[in-house]
């Protein structure tokens, strides 16, 4: 089988892996026969994208396995930036990725940091590269986590259903 590529939301190519979707759809805390059964209904109707594979796969899991749906919809790992501007309770992003968590300005961001959970106020900037977080650069050494590190974030109101989401990648 010829191996496809997708489009990943920066836009770059990105070879298929249904293996990574299989971890993160894992990490939500999806049933292993409905992992199988979501990575082989994708491999059949696969888009050209990585949000049409999402797309997909929250479809099937809204279906199937609510729950986890809503845990699998409720994060997103994104990589860390530090800037001594922000302020240590605050995190900083563009407004497309507020966008895309769903998230209200103003409103408060979770972060999974070491398998728990921690809240920060968002603010909005056109300054932030899309898809990134930028926190308090101090806050970031002291809790260990490395600059370009892949965090789960996740909007207030769907942290009830993130506890198996939330860890440091």
């Amino acid at each position: 089988m010829q191996p496809v590529e997708v489009f990943k939301r920066d836009g770059r190519l990105e070879v298929y892996d249904s293996a990574k979707l299989a971890r993160s759809l894992r990490r939500a805390g999806v049933a292993p026969h409905m992992i199988a059964k979501i990575v082989f209904r994708i491999a059949l109707n696969m888009g050209n994208c990585t949000a049409s594979i999402r797309d997909c796969a929250e479809r099937e899991l809204a279906i199937h396995a609510r729950a986890a749906g809503e845990r699998y919809s409720a994060a997103r790992l994104i990589p860390v930036q530090g800037s001594e501007q922000a302020a240590r309770d605050q995190v900083h992003l563009h407004p497309q990725t507020a966008e895309v968590l769903r998230l209200r300005p103003d409103g408060l961001l979770w972060l999974g940091l070491d398998h728990s959970c921690v809240p920060f106020r968002a603010r909005l900037s056109g300054l932030i590269e899309r898809y990134n977080l930028c926190l308090n650069q101090s806050w970031i050494v002291s809790a260990g986590i490395a600059v370009g590190s892949r965090i789960a974030a996740s909007r207030l109101e769907s942290v009830v259903s993130l506890t198996s989401a939330c860890s440091v990648h």
